[in-house]
Parts: C-alpha cells; structure tokens; sequence
C-alpha cells in the first residue's frame, strides 16, 4: 500500500570538501493520504484509520521528524544519511540511503543540475504502531526525490535559480533547501526555487505500508 504526506517541510546541507552534511526533515502525519478518503458504508475510509489511534495516532502525535547525525559519502557526493526518526513519541535511528544523487550539466540550459532519491525504512511496531501485525505489515518505507539546478554563491554574492521538481506516480511534495560547498573557492552551493517572490525549495516524498 502506499500513500503520500502533503504537508512536509525540511533542510538539508552538505560540505563536498570536509564530507559532512546535516538535515532535518519535519512530516504533518495528518497530511497522509492513500487516495481512499471516502467512508462510504464502512465505519472510517482507510485514510481515516490509518490517522486514528490504531496507526498515526495524528491528534495526540501531530509530527514526525528526522534529524541527521551523519553524512556518508561516496566520492563527492552523499550516499547515506544516518540519524533519529522520531514518530509517536518514540525516537529510534534510521539510515536514509541514496538511492540516486547524480550532479552534471543541462544538455538545453548548460547549467548544472542535481537530483536523486534517498529511501529508509523502519518497523512501525519499533515505534508503537502494533496495530495488526503481523496481518498488515510491519515495515513502512519513505521515500524522498528531489531535483534543481546547482546555485553557485561566492562570498557575499548569491545567485537564486528555478528548481524544476519532477515526483514520480503518488509521490507528494516536500519543502527541501539543500546547499554545498565545492572544492573550488566559492562558499555555497544551494538549490533554490523562487515562485511568486518567495524562495522555497521542492522534492517528494511517499511511505509505502506493510513493506
């Protein structure tokens, strides 16, 4: 089963030159949806039970957040991301792994681009959510995607671009600023995304239930 969070927000930052990073992710766990919202003759949609008590728990538990403890890299760029998922309460580690992270030139803009996904699992019942297992499955897995083009800002001087943002099928949307420092002399690179004046960053995010 999968489903989708709406309303997520987050930053994340990484240092190509010492092979560090940070980020924090925060999810409004009464945005998920699985696209089954209708009650119908049933007592409660599915997207109704999934936020009671029984799963997400949305009244008492209204967020769920990660923040990172440490960045792995392979060569220049990130390939893993461990920190402290907090979820009902409970904090437990888990490890985000990029999938994809790839960094080059537009062939049509000639301006450098960078995106992928990073995915991370857990069991729920680590956290609480015992409802039904093992009859619905234990492992929920997220999923993030992100794309924008690479913003070079040198000294004082910083440069906004738009980030196109491409989520796949019932991928949702997440808030994201990313910046990087390059081996070259400049201070910071970011992705940046500037609609209606506002600078806001963009990627998705899904969990699949039940693994």
């Amino acid at each position: 089963m999968h489903g989708r969070f709406d309303k997520t927000s987050g930053k994340f930052s990484f240092d190509r030159a010492a092979k560090t990073g940070s980020t924090e992710l925060s999810i409004d766990t009464a945005s998920l949806t699985t696209g089954d919202n209708v009650k119908g003759n049933r007592p409660q949609s599915r997207d109704d039970h999934l936020k009671s008590a029984d799963f997400f728990n949305v009244k008492e538990f209204p967020t769920m957040s990660f923040k990172s403890s440490k960045v792995t890299f392979a060569g220049d760029l990130p390939s893993a991301v461990d920190g402290t998922l907090m979820l009902l309460g409970v904090s437990k580690p888990v490890t985000l792994k990029f999938e994809s992270f790839k960094c080059g030139q537009n062939p049509f803009t000639k301006k450098d681009r960078c995106g992928g996904n990073a995915v991370g699992s857990f069991k729920r019942s680590d956290f609480g959510m015992k409802y039904a297992v093992p009859a619905v499955g234990d492992v929920i897995t997220l999923n993030i995607e992100f794309e924008g083009p690479l913003v070079v800002s040198c000294g004082t001087q910083q440069s906004e671009s738009m980030v196109v943002v491409e989520p796949g099928g019932h991928v949702g949307r997440l808030p994201l600023s990313l910046s990087t420092c390059p081996r070259g002399g400049c201070q910071e690179h970011g992705f940046e995304r500037c609609s209606g004046g506002a600078v806001h960053q963009r990627v998705g995010s899904s969990a699949t239930l039940g693994g």
